[in-house]
């Protein structure tokens, strides 16, 4: 009986143990905003590479048909 007792005591402060450790390391690199600061910045990025992208193919275009436009139907 004392056996079984210490045993599942043991047990017990293994877990416990384990738990305080878990609970550290979350606290350690708990989320405190930088992931979702990252999210932000990537979307922010991706949206101004796009946004870029199309300006420059716009513009591509737009002088395409200035191009265009003036060889054949100006001169």
């Amino acid at each position: 009986m004392l056996t079984k007792q210490s045993e599942m005591q043991s047990q017990v402060i293994l877990i416990s143990s384990l738990n305080k450790g878990v609970l550290n390391s979350y606290n350690k690199y708990k989320n405190n905003g930088t992931v979702y600061q990252l999210d932000y910045f990537r979307c922010i990025i991706s949206l101004t590479y796009k946004v870029t992208l199309f300006r420059i193919v716009l513009c591509a275009n737009l002088l395409y048909m200035r191009k265009y436009l003036v060889r054949y139907f100006i001169f």
